[in-house]
């Protein structure tokens, strides 16, 4: 199975109460999800049937389906993603779950409605691969392709995968 890798901001703008992006990154690490915004309204169920999603978000939204949802909803199980803290603390999470819409009050306050269930581990930001600290990446989700930084987070992360598991 190809292990992918990517990058997904927790600092959204769309909620009501994103202005506090320490509370959204901790409201998402507390429930182990990683995600991004797009609501679809208050009495939208949490569903995982993403074709009922996306006949609601013209409903709601003028542009078309932003990227960083389909980067959500095409992630698999075990693959990586990277995310950092608004004080530019870096963390690594491994995708344990099926993309899922959650319709909560405080997904929606904090615009993270479009998720998936992760199992997340602080990093030592001197251990980050030097060109992913570096890289700005504009969109909410996206794919990392920089091969280096890949093939560090995969080393990485088999470390931290053998240390849980010699701790257990």
């Amino acid at each position: 199975m190809k292990q992918s890798v990517y990058f997904v901001h927790l600092i959204p703008t769309g909620g009501k109460y994103t202005d506090d992006a320490n509370c959204i990154f901790e409201f998402c690490i507390s429930n182990s999800l990683i995600g991004v915004g797009w609501a679809v309204g208050d009495d939208f169920k949490t569903t995982s049937d993403f074709a009922a999603y996306e006949s609601q978000y013209p409903k709601f939204h003028s542009a078309s389906l932003d990227s960083s949802i389909r980067t959500i909803r095409d992630m698999k199980k075990g693959d990586l993603v990277w995310t950092r803290d608004a004080d530019r603390q870096f963390y690594l999470s491994e995708v344990r779950g099926k993309w899922f819409y959650r319709n909560s009050a405080l997904g929606r306050a904090f615009d993270i409605v479009n998720v998936r269930k992760v199992e997340t581990w602080k990093i030592d930001n001197s251990n980050l691969p030097v060109e992913l600290s570096r890289t700005a990446y504009r969109k909410a989700a996206q794919e990392i392709h920089d091969e280096s930084i890949i093939a560090h987070t995969k080393t990485m992360w088999s470390h931290l995968y053998t240390e849980e598991a010699l701790t257990s």
